[in-house]
């Protein structure tokens, strides 16, 4: 095959390769047999549009995405995701609303996915906003995942930030990557 016929398949195969990677349907092992990279330093990324920092691997792919979703960051078949989701009734802000929010959000997930397993639950404080976190394990596109998603309650908004992976790999990522990323958000301009 000639040079310029491979860049052209190259390039007609890269937006499925990014499908498969963003959708979680990539095997345990990643697209093409590639595990996830383990970080190279890391790098602040801004979203002014959500007014949001967070520190990433440098070496991991950020992806152009569509609202309601900010970015979508990659490795092999382990992701983050950020989501912005306005919220039409007021953000849970004291413990017992966040309790409620909690109880709420076990409801749905469940109802969503039967078969969804929830590992743990907390109310957390994401950088001065109440938020709940939910460890599960769950099929993402046919794939089995474990995931931390936090969900980070605004005004008007609610933050849904979420980071999976296949579970024969998840102490690993969470270790190198997950809890760093996660430590590393900011709201910026004074609570959205």
């Amino acid at each position: 095959m000639s040079e310029p016929a491979r860049r052209l398949l190259r390039r007609a195969c890269a937006p499925a390769l990014l499908a498969l990677v963003l959708s979680g349907a990539a095997t345990a092992a990643g697209p093409l047999g590639r595990a996830s990279a383990a970080p190279r330093g890391f790098r602040s990324l801004v979203f002014r549009n959500v007014e949001v920092a967070l520190r990433v691997p440098r070496d991991w792919a950020v992806h152009a995405v569509n609202p309601p979703m900010v970015t979508a960051i990659a490795s092999g078949p382990a992701t983050i995701t950020l989501w912005r989701f306005w919220r039409p009734i007021p953000t849970p802000a004291t413990r017992p609303q966040l309790a409620a929010a909690r109880a709420a959000l076990i409801k749905a997930v469940r109802e969503r996915d039967p078969k969804l397993r929830v590992l743990s639950s907390q109310l957390l404080d994401v950088d001065g906003a109440g938020a709940v976190e939910l460890r599960t394990l769950e099929l993402i596109d046919g794939s089995v995942r474990e995931a931390v998603t936090e969900h980070i309650y605004v005004p008007a908004f609610e933050l849904v930030f979420e980071e999976y992976a296949p579970p024969a790999s998840f102490r690993r990522v969470e270790r190198e990557v997950f809890a760093k990323v996660r430590d590393s958000l900011r709201l910026l301009g004074g609570r959205l």
